[in-house]
């Protein structure tokens, strides 16, 4: 294997590494970020139908 075949593989690699460690570091950050805001949202809506309950009542 010459110089610059094992220079391109390496190069492919660390450039496969970084871009899956980026990609789990904001999969992560996003997955976080949309559970927050989903639990808000069920927080919202079950106390909004609380309210119409006890308003019927």
């Amino acid at each position: 294997m010459t110089l610059s075949r094992k220079t391109y593989l390496i190069v492919c690699a660390a450039f496969i590494g970084l871009i899956a460690v980026l990609f789990f570091l904001t999969s992560n950050i996003l997955w976080k970020g949309f559970d927050v805001i989903e639990n808000n949202s069920m927080k919202n809506h079950v106390e909004r139908a609380l309210n119409m309950i006890d308003y019927e009542y």
